[in-house]
């Protein structure tokens, strides 16, 4: 059974100057801030804030708009809805005895993959898909292992990564058209399948014994390994429809930096003066999203990063937390924030699409 709750929702065009970053070179140092070079039009925020609930995040956005994300009750039980024009839909997965945790993904066929525990932070989280078509779930299972969903493209392929109790090893995993495979670098010693795209590229990343963890897409079967810092961990975590890939590095001192990697090279994302860069998701035509943290602690930001230029997202009454959840390709961002008192959702739209605006 589906509850349909109406939605408290503010509608706020935010006007006023932009915080932006030149980006002058593809590993940009400390700069100073310069005036904006492009003038872009600014978003306009709906706040989602469930009624009755303490917390409200939105998690993912698919193709048509519609936002996936989970709120915690007035009993900080936690919610998975569903979004769209004002209000929302409460669903109601069978997850047996367990809990639903969070969301990680909704294609455009409207397929939600969420995840399940019996106690929150609880291992493991066991993932399921949610069709909202038919109120279907279906437990992800490989080969009698309970596995998390990373990666959903719109035809209904999922990846992830599995703790196989046979073997003892961490294997990543593709579904696609119904057959399960297990997707596992030859020669490693652990695997990870991250995202999937439209036309079945998966990114993901893999560790050989006394190395560091390097990435591999793999399409039609064959392998191909590759690094944006070859002396650095990285992971990719993001692949749009174009084949562009988001990614984060972790550097010599500890913190992260962000990557996009393109047909013509990479590009290091590293927001000036932040002491950690962690990427979100990238579209085609340029624009990225992606947090990153300053030296106050419990802080976290969300910045927007549109022709070499980086933009911070800046909902109504935002404190110090701004956390992007994702981006679909039409330039959709959602995420969630904290308005000094407790976490609400945001949807931020740009009526010129993808790449127009900034904050």
């Amino acid at each position: 059974m589906e509850i349909r709750v109406s939605l408290h929702e503010v509608n706020v065009a935010v006007s006023f100057t932009r915080l932006c970053w030149l980006v002058a070179s593809v590993a940009a140092p400390n700069l100073a801030v310069p005036a904006c070079a492009t003038p872009l039009g600014n978003y306009t925020y709906a706040v989602l804030d469930a009624p009755g609930a303490v917390s409200t995040t939105a998690s993912a956005v698919n193709g048509n708009g519609l936002v996936a994300g989970i709120y915690n009750d007035s009993n900080k039980a936690p919610q998975p809805f569903v979004w769209s024009a004002g209000s929302f839909t409460v669903l109601k997965p069978k997850v047996g005895t367990l809990h639903v945790r969070g969301i990680n993904a909704i294609n455009d066929q409207g397929l939600v993959a969420l995840y399940a525990s019996a106690k929150p932070n609880m291992l493991p989280f066991v993932g399921f898909l949610y069709d909202l078509n038919t109120g279907k779930t279906t437990e992800v299972n490989v080969f009698g292992n309970p596995a998390e969903i990373s990666g959903l493209n719109n035809k209904g392929a999922y990846v992830g990564t599995v703790y196989d109790y046979n073997t003892n090893s961490i294997e990543g995993y593709l579904v696609q058209k119904h057959v399960t495979s297990y997707v596992t670098l030859p020669g490693s010693e652990y695997s990870y399948a991250n995202a999937i795209s439209d036309k079945g590229v998966v990114v993901g990343s893999y560790f050989v014994t006394g190395g560091i963890e390097q990435d591999f897409t793999l399409q039609n079967g064959t392998y191909t390994t590759w690094m944006p810092k070859p002396t650095l961990n990285s992971e990719p975590i993001y692949i749009d429809s174009a084949g562009d890939i988001a990614g984060n590095l972790e550097t010599s001192k500890g913190p992260f930096e962000g990557f996009i990697k393109r047909k013509a090279g990479y590009k290091i994302l590293s927001y000036p003066q932040s002491t950690n860069t962690e990427m979100v998701a990238v579209i085609p035509g340029g624009q990225a999203i992606g947090t990153y943290n300053t030296q106050t602690e419990g802080t976290e930001f969300t910045f927007n990063f549109v022709g070499g230029v980086y933009y911070n997202l800046s909902p109504p009454n935002a404190m110090n937390q701004v956390i992007a959840g994702g981006m679909n390709e039409n330039g959709t961002i959602v995420g969630s924030f904290s308005d000094g008192t407790h976490l609400l959702g945001f949807v931020a739209t740009c009526a010129g699409g993808a790449n127009a605006c900034s904050n």
